[in-house]
């Protein structure tokens, strides 16, 4: 339990639903179009929540929001960052 406590998980796909009987529906037709969006999702550990509570305050903020390969780099720095003292 205790590498669960400190490890951060990342979550990443390159595009959605591609084939099945869902794109024949109504429904379908719009994740077709969303089908090509990219998702990134990250689960941030207790212990990182607790030591850096404006980091994760940070992170919550940025929940929901359009995102570039630029941030996820700087995203990752960050964490780093913080484990390093920087």
């Amino acid at each position: 339990m205790e590498t669960y406590n400190n490890t951060f998980v990342f979550i990443i796909s390159d595009h959605g639903s591609r084939f099945g009987a869902i794109h024949h529906l109504e429904i379908g037709k719009l994740e077709e179009s969303l089908e090509r969006a990219p998702y990134f999702g990250i689960i941030v550990p207790p212990n990182f929540r607790h030591e850096f509570p404006g980091k994760y305050k940070h992170f919550l903020s940025n929940t929901n929001r359009l995102t570039t390969p630029l941030d996820i780099y700087h995203t990752l720095i960050d964490i780093l960052g913080a484990y390093a003292g920087a």
